[in-house]
């Protein structure tokens, strides 16, 4: 009964692992206020998962050159979400939903053809392998974690960004590029929701158009019950 209810335990930790992960990316356009919120992730993170699939193989050039496909799909969908909402002023929830549609279209065309299954299944085994107990997916979420709380308690665009957060007149006024920041957000958010979506994929170790659907509002929902408001200004990342 002990062994039964600690694999419940560290099923459960790697699954929350992944919606950890997609929180701690959803919490960068949320930081930067006036209703900033990402509903592309799943999408991108469905998106990722295909190229995954496609990209693997059993030589370690191929994860290399996915992560850095990964990253620039990434930006390009960050840089569209940011621009959208700041030069054409269409509201967040709008303008990153109607983003997210346009990569599902990438998504249907990339998933039409082609083997579902990831054919490295020594770095599948890798993923769902565990650590003293703890799932391998634990420590990816938590060296995200550290990054991100170093990026909000650091830098200078972190400090910048919780600026904006509380006040983008007061932001503007002291010299602060509101435009670059609240776009930067959302492009951090789209790269690491690439990386969730590879992991996810790797861990489950096949992929679906449906795989990432339920990180749309559940993302959301972690970083509100981690104490963070929907206002912007604040970034509690251990929460």
């Amino acid at each position: 009964a002990g062994e039964f209810k600690l694999s419940i335990i560290t099923a459960n930790l790697a699954a929350a692992s992944f919606l950890a992960m997609a929180g701690l990316a959803q919490m960068f356009p949320v930081a930067s206020g006036e209703g900033g919120i990402d509903l592309s992730i799943p999408f991108v993170m469905n998106f990722c998962a295909f190229l995954t699939v496609k990209m693997v193989t059993n030589d370690t050039t191929s994860i290399i050159l996915l992560l850095g496909i990964v990253i620039t799909f990434g930006i390009i969908v960050g840089l569209a979400n940011g621009i959208v909402i700041m030069r054409f002023q269409i509201p967040p929830i709008i303008g990153t939903l109607a983003v997210g549609f346009i990569v599902l279209t990438l998504v249907q065309i990339i998933s039409s053809e082609g083997s579902t299954r990831i054919a490295n299944r020594v770095l599948v085994d890798a993923i769902r392998s565990s650590l003293l107990g703890v799932p391998t997916p634990f420590f990816g979420m938590l060296i995200l974690a550290v990054s991100a709380a170093t990026t909000f308690k650091r830098t200078k665009f972190g400090w910048y960004l919780l600026a904006v957060g509380q006040s983008r007149r007061a932001a503007k006024l002291s010299g602060v590029n509101v435009e670059s920041i609240v776009v930067g957000a959302y492009v951090i958010c789209s790269v690491v929701a690439g990386w969730a979506g590879v992991a996810l994929v790797v861990a489950v170790g096949s992929a679906a158009p449906e795989l990432g659907n339920s990180f749309l509002l559940t993302s959301v929902g972690a970083v509100v019950r981690g104490g963070k408001r929907m206002s912007g200004g604040s970034a509690p990342v251990p929460g």
